[in-house]
């Protein structure tokens, strides 16, 4: 591409980046002209000809898909995991070499992550995004269910008197023999 204003291709692109824009994108860009005089002229018959419309009433957003607004294509997830994962592999080899080159400590080199963020937590160097709550069905399959074997349980009076709700017990020997008593027999 040389004169990006003799270029004769049917093509839209950015000039500073040379990416190629998609056929919505080009489609928009001729069209709204166009657009924009029919909403132009809607507005106009519709609150001040016609009248049938209030002139204060919101007008409708007209959201064209513009250079920067697009829905990008994404890549494919496992070439950016083959290509992040060589650029570690790279660096990580560089590191290791000039540690042993100038006489570091192996098992203190091993102790450090090698990236800025954790390949766990991130894919393509951005932290991965989620929600607390999906980690329990997770944390949940993989838990171990097993109660030890105990010789003595200890609970504290107060505590249980704060977990369990009075409800509608009027004397103190109600709610112990309905509610407490019977929790702490539950333990066992």
């Amino acid at each position: 591409m040389g004169n990006p204003f003799s270029e004769e291709s049917t093509y839209l692109f950015a000039l500073d980046s040379k990416q190629l824009m998609p056929e919505c994108v080009t489609e928009a860009i001729t069209t709204a002209k166009r657009k924009g005089e029919s909403m132009y002229d809607e507005y106009v018959e519709k609150r001040l000809t016609k009248q049938t419309k209030a002139i204060t009433d919101t007008i409708k957003r007209c959201s064209l898909p513009l250079f920067g607004t697009y829905e990008k294509t994404r890549s494919k997830k496992g070439t950016n995991q083959i290509s992040e994962l060589k650029n570690n592999c790279s660096l990580f080899a560089g590191l290791c070499i000039a540690c042993q080159a100038r006489e570091g400590n192996l098992d203190e080199f091993f102790k450090h992550e090698n990236s800025v963020t954790p390949p766990a937590l991130s894919q393509n160097g951005k932290m991965c995004t989620g929600q607390k709550s999906e980690l329990i069905a997770y944390i949940e399959a993989n838990s171990i269910k097993s109660h030890p074997s105990v010789d003595v349980i200890v609970l504290d009076a107060a505590a249980i008197v704060n977990m369990i709700a009075p409800a509608k017990y009027k004397t103190f020997r109600e709610y112990a023999e309905t509610m407490f008593l019977p929790h702490i027999i539950h333990q066992n």
